[in-house]
């Protein structure tokens, strides 16, 4: 069975001495704990119920100083054996304890009247009707109790029963192709090095995987698995599992950091989540205000950012941003503890909604109304909310990763919003987005139609560095525009349907006329200022260019296109009976000045025609 048991109760209400009546394992492990009678640390057991089965036990601390402790082993378990002493009866660590579990989302329970053999009937039944009247106003309203003494045994076997009867009413543990560790433990072993502890969430782990070891961001090797004292190949998600690795030193482990698969998450010092103040807290949650949360077995003091409002009184709730000051290791949906640090006491907890966000305004209703989003849709609504924040979109390994969910989950989210995502090759956009881009892109076209209409339309490149677009992912945003019917592509030019290439009348005379100047000046070209005189403009310079109808070799030399062929056929044809040739004797052959046969030849070794070695030029051919 892959399950945990975890204790809860006040100091000396019998934690300890139950769980080694009913495992026989002591789980006080420390000289000081036997010394002083009292557990400090977590300890832990296996528990072989009643059917065989077997199952995990995590006892906590009861005393107040060690509330932090508690809360680290009341994460991942599956059910509260709240431990009530029945010559004492309630006590402040009892409904401490009990509203913690209550916060980190425990629903089922089961009530231990310990020290039974030290009460008459009478006392018991105040003692029962005690626990059952605090009870019912927790999460764990209507657990069954069960009277028991660990020194005579009386009731231990109907409590196995009970455990196991209320532990198949606990839904089971969830494979979501994402495992998280969270540790508890940490020591070594001669021979076998490093080993941690804890309980398996979420995905299966397997000997011999890599893992990465975060806050921390160390990498580390699987050597081996083991449940219960039983070595496995896998371990899947819900039992505490005992992780033996290579690669990483014992000293470079502790509580609080987390086993997870290379690159499935990301640590964080920021989250959105929804908060609630216990009705009994001894103070509101305020804004500003530092506290500790507790997350996983991490503790990291946070800033408490309230998005609305002055502080969340007892009893109430809100949208709250957590700055933490040290990084951990979060997801959407975990649960989370916060308490005052001076003087230390339980305040509320919550649930993490973000655990990527932005920096986020106070008192924005944006902000509020997409928080609530994510309180009621879930992952689904997290994937749309983080596509909305990118302008390009995302791969759906990156969206996995920052929402701290499994691929095989994602990707069935992903496919339920439909026609609210584009896909652009590998990568998806948030509708909302794709349109923005969209607009953009035949804005900045149309505004290059209006200042270049000679041009047949603007180059890819342009476009691509004006809009910000990666390369690679440019082409695939071209291919959906263009089968939107948004924009049509030609020569590396992109053009609005019927747009491009405007040329009027008077702009075609004026081209007429500049050619014709071209051609009659022939191999004495013009300058740039006569050529403007005869009606040249810079677009209409452009168009003759990319007609071919006019070449420019220099800022000053502008050659009619058929001019421009016949020189550099004379040139070919002079180095292929000489082989090589100086400026002056290429200057003698064509019969044109420096000032054309210059920039010439610039032109051609650019055009790789010709190649220049010191002060000759040769065919690139030979």
């Amino acid at each position: 069975m892959n399950l945990v048991v975890g204790t809860a109760g006040h100091v000396d209400h019998g934690k300890s001495s139950l769980v080694l009546a009913l495992t026989g394992t002591d789980p006080d492990r420390l000289a000081e704990e036997k010394r002083r009678g009292m557990t400090i640390e977590l300890g832990f057991a296996a528990w072989t119920l009643p059917s065989g089965g077997r199952v995990g036990v995590v006892d906590v601390p009861g005393h107040q100083r060690f509330v932090r402790t508690m809360v680290a082993g009341a994460q991942g378990i599956d059910l509260v054996l709240l431990v009530v002493a029945a010559d004492e009866g309630v006590m402040p660590q009892t409904r401490e304890h009990l509203a913690i579990c209550g916060l980190l989302g425990a629903r089922h329970g089961v009530v231990a009247l310990t020290k039974r053999d030290l009460v008459d009937d009478d006392v018991l039944t105040l003692a029962r009707a005690e626990v059952e009247e605090v009870i019912a106003a927790s999460p764990l309203r209507g657990a069954p109790l069960v009277a028991c003494s660990s020194l005579t045994g009386e009731g231990l076997d109907e409590l196995g029963r009970t455990v196991e009867a209320a532990l198949a009413r606990a839904p089971a543990r969830v494979d979501r192709g994402r495992p998280r560790l969270f540790v508890d433990r940490a020591f070594a072993l001669p021979g076998f090095g490093p080993i941690v502890t804890g309980t398996l969430e979420t995905g299966a782990l397997h000997a011999g995987e890599e893992v990465s070891v975060l806050p921390a961001g160390l990498r580390a090797r699987i050597r081996g698995l083991e449940r219960h004292g039983e070595r496995l190949e896998r371990a899947d998600p819900g039992g505490r599992t005992a992780v033996n690795l290579a690669g990483v030193e014992r000293a470079q482990l502790g509580r609080g950091m987390a086993l997870v698969l290379p690159a499935a998450m990301a640590p964080t010092q920021r989250l959105d989540t929804w908060l609630e103040a216990l009705d009994d807290a001894p103070a509101g949650i305020r804004h500003n205000a530092t506290v500790a949360v507790h997350l996983g077995t991490a503790e990291v003091a946070a800033r408490v950012w309230l998005l609305d409002g002055a502080e969340i009184e007892p009893g109430g709730s809100g949208d709250a941003q957590l700055q933490l000051e040290a990084p951990l290791v979060a997801a959407p949906g975990d649960r989370l503890v916060v308490r005052r640090l001076s003087p230390q006491a339980t305040l509320g907890g919550g649930v993490v909604l973000d655990a990527a966000p932005r920096r986020h305004r106070r008192r924005d209703p944006r902000v509020v109304e997409a928080l609530g989003r994510l309180r009621s849709g879930g992952l689904r609504a997290l994937l749309l909310e983080l596509l909305s924040r990118q302008r390009l979109g995302s791969e759906p390994a990156v969206l996995a990763r920052t929402a701290g969910a499994g691929r095989r989950e994602v990707d069935a989210e992903l496919a339920g919003l439909g026609d609210e995502l584009v896909r652009l090759g590998r990568r998806l956009l948030a509708r909302s987005r794709w349109e923005e881009l969209r607009a953009a892109s035949t804005a900045a076209i149309a505004a290059y139609h209006d200042a270049e209409p000679l041009r047949p339309g603007m180059p890819r490149e342009e476009w691509r560095s004006r809009l910000r677009i990666p390369g690679p992912l440019s082409a695939d945003v071209v291919h959906r525009l263009r089968g939107e019917g948004v924009l049509e592509e030609a020569d590396g030019c992109l053009a609005l349907p019927g747009r491009g290439r405007s040329v009027s009348d008077s702009a075609r005379r004026a081209a007429d006329a500049v050619l014709a100047l071209l051609a009659e000046r022939g191999l004495d070209p013009p300058t740039m200022a006569e050529l403007r005189a005869a009606g040249l403009t810079p677009q209409l310079l452009r168009l003759l260019l990319d007609d071919g109808r006019a070449v420019r070799l220099s800022t000053d030399v502008v050659l009619a296109g058929i001019v421009f062929a016949g020189l550099r056929e004379r040139v070919e044809e002079h180095l292929r009976a000489h082989g090589e040739a100086t400026v002056a004797q290429i200057r003698d052959a064509v019969g044109a000045t420096r000032r054309v046969v210059v920039p010439l030849l610039e032109t051609l070794d650019a055009s790789r025609v010709t190649v220049r070695v010191g002060d000759l030029r040769r065919l690139r051919s030979r």
